[in-house]
């Protein structure tokens, strides 16, 4: 039998390479390595339930994680797990 091996967990806080410009992150989130992390489009309000806007500055709220893909706060971020 072969077991399969475990998933990649993404350690806590912010990882190798992570790019965070302008951004607030909450405690017990997860930023995965090479992660971007930038408000590109330059709004000032929206969100999910992962992340949100406000005054131009991202917030990540706690125990939120992001994926070692590449992310900017415009239409493409969806690369959350």
């Amino acid at each position: 039998m072969t077991e399969k091996p475990a998933p990649a967990r993404i350690p806590l806080g912010i990882g190798r390479e992570a790019v965070l410009d302008r951004v607030i992150v909450d405690k017990n989130a997860r930023i995965g390595d090479g992660v971007r992390l930038v408000n590109s489009a330059r709004r000032r309000s929206c969100g999910t339930a992962n992340y949100y806007i406000r005054g131009g500055i991202i917030i990540v709220p706690k125990e939120r994680r992001f994926s070692g893909s590449i992310c900017t706060a415009s239409s493409e971020l969806s690369a959350l797990s």
